[in-house]
């Protein structure tokens, strides 16, 4: 059997399930779906519905922002008709009817929850005897035999041999009352039951959030005996205290809230250069074209100057207005091996940031690129309230194989409605022990070189540089490569001496 079950958005439409498992939350996978942004409050998987031995039971999913019935927080409640749901402080109410009648939940019952037909029938037919003979404290104590009964054994038979005992019972007796009298007290014993095991199982979810709470705790209690010891012991237990409730509030929060605090800090690169001869130091210029359409180069006077263009991301780090790129973003002719064969290099023409939401470019210079690594640091000029990234991790050791990462950048260089939009994608790191680069499965594309790989907290912890390629040029998908952030950080520390050349 199925649960009928109608849920009532409030001030919107009503939705009906014949399911006996309802998931809500903020994907949109799910059976009941709240876009995240007018409801932040709501999770990914925030709570579901269950139908369990014939009674609705709603768990909240370890929710950053709770989950209410009747305006109480729970972990886990039974739901009868007319119950409110709430998703978070201020979230969208549901409001709840049970749909299912109520042979089909007996039937659902006796199918599921252990009875025996056989049993049933021969304990129910005694205490129906019993009541008529006078004998006995009537439907008190067949109730009590039957429930003796069905806490014993197992489902035996099918439930069309149930409907036929209690079709034979009801036409022995001659009492339906006493029936449903019999079978409302022992649906309440099963009920009691259920809601006891789903607590026990909410209050297993619920062990990570205690365990920081408890930890928590502990560090507050310590920190009132040291008080009055070294301060530096002090100031250890205070850092430690802070880094618990940073991570369990960040555990609490999705990457959307990286992506608000740090988005607006990400910009477009657009760079034009010019190529010339290294040699003679000349422009190459295109002066005719061949038959077959291939272009004829000449480093004469006459022609068009060979000029290319190329976008990746980058991103702003401090007040200053230094942002952290690609090597081969801020000197893009290095990484070209048809220029570099023919003996060509290049001169930047032209070199814009277009800050994530704008649609403004603002010049920007090469102010250092970086011989060890993919990397290389550019400068703007700063102006009033403009946006920086959250921070920089400075500890390569909190940089650990299987953390969460989300990668900010502008793919093929996303622009919608003539403004620089963002896009923004996660995985994990799958490989941290290689010595220049950090390997993770984030998917990337071109126009993300150059972009921020953002930890759980918000923090740098590299710039994506490449993707995996396999044997002939094929890209292997679920491989990307960045450079990890200690190589990056030390360019912004550069002198103030920019340049718009790169032979």
């Amino acid at each position: 059997m199925k649960a009928n079950i109608r849920l009532k958005i409030e001030g919107g439409d009503a939705l009906k399930f014949h399911s006996e498992r309802v998931e809500i939350g903020s994907e949109k996978a799910l059976d009941v779906s709240f876009d995240p942004n007018p409801f932040p409050m709501v999770s990914e998987r925030h709570a579901h519905l269950a139908f369990e031995c014939g009674i609705h039971v709603l768990y909240d999913n370890a929710s950053a922002q709770g989950t209410f019935v009747n305006g109480e927080r729970i972990s886990v409640a039974k739901l009868k008709s007319g119950d409110r749901i709430r998703l978070g402080q201020g979230g969208p109410t549901l409001l709840f009817e049970d749909g299912s009648p109520f042979t089909s939940r007996l039937k659902f019952v006796l199918g599921r929850c252990g009875v025996d037909g056989k049993m049933l029938q021969v304990m129910v037919s005694d205490s129906l005897a019993e009541v008529t003979t006078g004998k006995g404290k009537k439907p008190e104590k067949a109730s009590g035999i039957v429930q003796e009964v069905l806490g014993r054994v197992k489902l035996q038979q099918s439930i069309r041999l149930l409907t036929a005992v209690f079709v034979g019972l009801l036409l022995t007796a001659g009492s339906v009352a006493g029936i449903l009298l019999w079978t409302g007290r022992r649906l309440k014993g099963l009920e009691e039951v259920t809601f006891r095991r789903a607590s026990e199982r909410a209050t297993l979810m619920e062990s990570r959030e205690r365990d920081f709470r408890r930890r928590i705790r502990g560090l507050k209690s310590e920190l009132v005996r040291k008080e009055a010891s070294a301060s530096t012991e002090v100031d250890a237990l205070r850092s430690n205290l802070k880094n618990l409730r940073e991570t369990l509030e960040e555990n609490r929060r999705g990457f959307w809230a990286i992506a608000e605090r740090n988005q607006k800090a990400v910009v477009l690169l657009q760079h034009t250069f010019q190529v010339f001869n290294l040699k003679t130091g000349r422009t190459v210029r295109v002066v005719s074209r061949r038959a077959n359409g291939a272009p004829m180069f000449s480093e004469g006077p006459v022609g068009v100057p060979v000029t290319l263009s190329i976008q990746g991301t980058g991103f702003v780090i401090d007040p200053r207005g230094t942002i952290l790129t690609n090597r081969h973003v801020a000197e893009p002719w290095r990484e070209n091996d048809r220029l570099r064969s023919a003996g060509w290099s290049g001169r930047t023409v032209l070199l814009s940031a277009t800050f994530a939401d704008t649609d403004r470019p603002v010049p920007a210079k090469i102010l250092k690129v970086s011989r060890e690594v993919d990397a290389a640091a550019l400068r703007i000029d700063p102006f009033p309230g403009m946006p920086v990234v959250q921070a920089i991790e400075p500890d390569p050791k909190k940089v650990r194989q299987g953390l969460r990462v989300a990668i900010i950048g502008f793919p093929s260089g996303v622009m919608m409605e003539g403004k620089a939009k963002t896009t923004l994608t996660t995985g994990v790191l799958s490989k941290v022990n290689l010595r220049k680069e950090l390997q993770f499965d984030a998917p990337v594309n071109p126009g993300n070189s150059g972009g921020p790989i953002f930890n759980e907290r918000g923090h740098v912890i590299g710039i994506v540089h490449a993707v995996g390629v396999g044997p002939g040029g094929a890209r292997l998908h679920g491989i990307s490569y960045g450079v990890p952030i200690r190589f990056a950080t030390s360019l912004a520390a550069a002198p103030d001496r920019v340049s718009g050349l790169g032979p």
